[in-house]
């Protein structure tokens, strides 16, 4: 009917059936079509990479004197030991690697930093830590600080209710991943 321009012979019911045919001939088509099509997009834009087992195998930058190259290592990763950060991501902009593997809040920064000055996000941290370390602050033996330090950190950890803590509101506000 769409295609022809003629009607059914009969009227009313047989009408309205053969254009609700057509209609949702139509509609199905047209989801089929944006399904596929989104998909193919988020795989084009998605990237390759979604967990440390993507890795195996890939080039992936580290910088030679941190944890992460020794991991990657052993995680079977071809691991390209660079000098500075600077240089693995240069390294990543120009398709060299894969990967750059490094401390999560840096990166984060770093990302949304380059991302804003390009105008577009180029550069994207995964969610997913795989080789979680923490950090500590050293004093001296028997500092007359280090308790009052030791019990502010846990003050700012710890959550205020059903609130998050102030550790994790100054994350969400300093390391907002990109978007």
């Amino acid at each position: 009917m769409l295609i022809t321009w003629e009607a059914p012979k009969s009227k009313g019911f047989s009408r309205v059936l053969d254009l609700s045919w057509h209609v949702m001939g139509l509609l199905g088509f047209s989801l089929l079509t944006a399904m596929v099509t989104s998909s193919l997009t988020a795989k084009a834009v998605g990237g390759s990479i979604k967990t440390e087992k993507d890795l195996i195998g890939k080039y992936v930058a580290a910088v030679a004197t941190d944890a992460p190259r020794e991991y990657l290592e052993n995680l079977g990763a071809n691991v390209v030991a660079v000098g500075s950060l600077e240089e693995g991501i240069e390294l990543l902009r120009k398709g060299k690697v894969k990967a750059l593997v490094h401390d999560g809040p840096r990166l984060i920064y770093l990302a949304n930093k380059m991302n804003k000055q390009l105008q577009k996000n180029d550069f994207l941290v995964l969610p997913h830590i795989f080789n979680h370390q923490n950090y500590g602050i050293v004093f001296p033996e028997n500092s007359p600080i280090r308790e009052e330090v030791n019990r502010v950190l846990l003050k700012l950890r710890t959550p205020q209710g059903i609130e998050e803590s102030y550790y994790d509101g100054l994350n969400a506000k300093w390391f907002k991943r990109s978007e």
